[in-house]
């Protein structure tokens, strides 16, 4: 084999080469006439035979229009609801495959109504077949894409186009101009709305409401709240609108509407309550520019002034931080030409130069010994006074939650080095220090913390018959005060007296150490059976007692593998349980100490 040859070991062997073979070109092929004529039968037959396409029909279908002769398509468009009536097409449009199909699918429709339907939509077509397709027709109609002569068949189907779009939807959605001559009650006086907002839903839904809701109160309520409204959905919208406003998205004229129609923005929080020191205050009240007018507004920055001598204004103090953004939007008015003379002049009684004086502000509420710290520190000492005391003890003492919380601020600042050196030199004279304020504890009520989880706890008792409070139980307080004894238990910090009142109750402390209501369940059945015989041997003539026997003979296999708790065992012991050569052993028994080695 020479170089250039390719070795084909292991390879499939080749088939042989073709030789070339000329072919010569025959001549025609001679039939004689019997032949041809039974070729030509065949052929004929054949074409016959074959089924007539869609453009042979439709050739058919126009040779027939225009030789006015019947059509053998004239079956498939019979018009039997009038609905060609005043229809000009073209005739291969009428034999035409799509034609033939919108027109079948429309009579089914018929069909299906009766011809006592003379308006339907299609909700009303129950087959999901043609459902879909006359709701596609309805949205290409929409979208303009639909043939003039298939709006013209659907029109005279009784097809209502308007079918997508109930009333309430359309009532809902349409765009109602406000007009503020229709104010009932006032509540737009004086406000400037924007021609986009005026030709918006939006006002006209909200004047709505709130107009509703005054109707419902009666003029003679002034202020209310959300737990006035008896309309639920109403009591909802109010809701939200309390939620946004504490969130600051509230538009300023939705604040303005609501403030005149009497709305109590604080209605999630007690109006009325008082100090350590007996002074009545408001919780949880958020102040807002909106709803303070111009005049109270520059009351209030001529009292801070004075009292402060300088525009020192803290962020987390909301009069403080309303009053800096306030003054902020004066000064711009005026950089416009757009502040009243009177109201300039207002402000320049409080001092010649504040426009001109530099707004300070600053996040750190406790940072200097401003006169807010100053006063909260004046309230405390004279707690101390009513207490009989010039300071706190070393030992600490009881609290009320007021000076307690008060007191942990100043720690956590003195760690964060915030305390000015006048602050902390007042501080020791009433006997702060950090050990002080580990030791203070919060004071209760007479109605204490353990008392109050306790009477929530025999009430759970009562009701559902055990004490294992599931955490995923509706009332949250009992749920957390269980979960809060059971630590301090396993911490070995329940002091006698505690510990007494809660075993008095039946208070589960481990909750697996005691038998579940399940098997609580079998034991009564098991002990009124033994009530009843006086013996604890079941029999096979004995069925309505299989489950118990059953039951039984489980829990003595599994007192012998160690897998019952000392209570399971003391319970069955009580009942007289015979467990044999081998004792049980209880799983929750502590383990004897290891042999030392």
């Amino acid at each position: 084999m020479g170089k250039n040859k390719k070795s084909r070991k292991g390879k499939l062997a080749r088939p042989p080469k073709k030789k070339n073979v000329n072919l010569q070109p025959s001549g025609p092929v001679a039939l004689n006439e019997e032949h041809r004529k039974e070729v030509e039968a065949y052929v004929g037959d054949a074409r016959r035979s074959r089924p007539v396409s869609p453009k042979r029909a439709s050739a058919v279908a126009s040779e027939a229009h225009a030789s006015h002769e019947p059509s053998m398509l004239s079956g498939l468009l019979d018009d039997r609801y009038g609905l060609k009536e005043g229809l000009n097409v073209t005739a291969n449009l009428m034999a035409s495959k799509r034609f033939i199909d919108f027109m079948s699918n429309i009579e089914r429709i018929k069909d299906w109504l009766g011809a006592g339907v003379e308006r339907f939509s299609a909700r009303d077509v129950k087959d999901l077949k043609l459902r879909g397709w006359i709701t596609r027709l309805a949205i290409r109609n929409d979208q303009s894409r639909l043939r003039p002569w298939q709006v013209h068949i659907l029109n005279r189907a009784g097809f209502d186009w308007t079918w997508r779009y109930s009333s309430s939807r359309v009532a809902r959605e349409a765009p109602v101009p406000f007009n503020p001559e229709n104010d009932r009650y006032g509540l737009t006086e004086g406000l400037v709305f924007s021609p986009s907002l005026l030709n918006s839903k939006t006002l006209e839904t909200f004047m709505g409401n709130c107009e509703r809701i005054k109707d419902e109160l009666g003029e003679r309520v002034v202020r209310f709240s959300a737990r006035d409204v008896k309309d639920e959905r109403l009591r909802k919208w109010l809701t939200r609108l309390a939620s946004q406003y504490e969130r600051r998205r509230l538009q300023p004229w939705q604040i303005i509407i609501l403030k005149r129609a009497g709305f109590d923005w604080t209605w999630r929080a007690p109006v009325e309550t008082t100090d350590f020191l007996g002074r009545p205050r408001r919780v949880g009240v958020q102040m807002h520019e909106g709803l303070l007018s111009w005049e109270e507004l520059c009351r209030m920055l001529g009292e801070h002034f004075s009292r402060t001598g300088e525009l020192f204004f803290h962020q987390r103090v909301d009069q403080e931080r309303i009053l800096a953004t306030w003054l902020g939007k004066q000064r711009h008015k005026l950089s416009y030409g757009k502040l009243s003379k009177e109201r300039e002049e207002a402000l320049l009684r409080i001092h010649p130069d504040i426009f001109t004086l530099p707004i300070r502000r600053d996040k750190y509420v406790r940072k200097r010994a401003r006169p807010g710290w100053l006063n909260r520190y004046h309230d405390v000492q004279t707690y101390l006074r009513n207490k009989g005391l010039t300071a706190f003890p070393s030992d600490g003492l009881p609290l009320p939650q007021d000076v307690y919380d008060w007191l942990h601020i100043q720690q956590y600042d003195d760690k964060a080095r915030l305390l000015t050196p006048v602050q902390l030199k007042k501080l020791e004279a009433i006997g702060y220090s950090s050990e002080m304020v580990s030791k203070c504890r919060l004071m209760r009520d007479e109605f204490s913390y353990l008392d109050q989880g306790l009477e929530r706890y025999k009430a759970f008792r009562e009701t559902h018959g055990h004490g294992n409070v599931p955490e995923s139980y509706h009332e949250l307080k009992l749920v957390n005060f269980v979960a809060h004894i059971r630590k301090l238990h396993r911490m070995n910090r329940l002091s006698e007296e505690r510990r007494r009142a809660l075993n008095e109750a039946g208070f589960v402390f481990a909750v697996f150490e005691q038998p579940t209501p399940a098997w609580m369940a079998q034991y009564e059945k098991l002990a009124a059976y033994k009530r009843e015989k006086g013996h604890l041997h079941f029999t096979k003539h004995e069925p309505q007692y299989a489950e118990t026997s059953e039951y039984l003979r489980q829990q003595k296999l599994r007192g012998r593998k160690g897998l019952l708790l000392s209570e399971h065992i003391r319970l069955l012991n009580e009942l007289g349980v015979e467990w044999g050569n081998k004792k049980p052993i209880p799983k929750d028994a502590s383990p004897s100490p290891k042999p030392k080695q």
